[in-house]
C-alpha cells in the first residue's frame, strides 16, 4: 500500500476503549472526527473515523515515538475493533491548532478546579 499508515512502528497500539475516549475528550485529551473522503472500505479494513490522543500511556507514547503532550493520531478499524496508528497531529494534522488549544486549556481548568477543590475540603 501507500501513505503514512506504512511506515509507523507497528509496536504503537492504543488500547483504550470508547468510553475511555470519551472521558478524555471531556478533560481536553483527545479529540475525534470522521474522515469524511478519506473513509475507506477494502480488503485493507473499514475505516470511518479517527481520533487523536495524548498523554494516555508513557510507554505506549514512546512505542509510538510521540511525547507527552503531543497528539498520536489513529484510525478505527471497524472490523477488526482496533486502532491503526497514523502518525503523530504534527504530521497528520486531524486537530486545528485552535482545538489543540482548547484542549489544553479545558485540561489546565480542570488540574486548576481539582486544586481549588483539594484546597477547600
Amino acid at each position: 500500500g501507500s501513505g503514512v499508515a506504512d511506515c509507523v512502528d507497528p509496536m504503537c497500539k492504543l488500547d483504550l476503549s470508547w468510553s475511555d475516549i470519551t472521558t478524555m475528550q471531556k478533560q481536553g485529551k483527545a479529540f475525534t472526527g470522521g474522515l469524511g473522503h478519506l473513509a475507506k472500505n477494502s480488503a485493507a479494513g473499514k475505516y470511518g473515523v479517527w481520533v487523536c490522543v495524548r498523554d494516555w500511556d508513557p510507554m505506549a507514547q514512546r512505542m509510538c515515538g510521540v511525547s507527552a503532550k503531543e497528539l498520536a493520531c489513529f484510525y478505527f478499524e471497524e472490523a477488526e475493533r482496533t486502532w491503526d496508528y497514523q502518525g503523530s497531529n504534527h504530521v497528520r494534522r486531524l486537530v486545528s491548532v485552535e482545538r489543540e488549544e482548547q484542549g489544553r486549556n479545558t485540561e489546565k481548568g480542570n488540574i486548576d478546579g481539582k486544586t481549588v477543590m483539594t484546597v477547600f475540603q
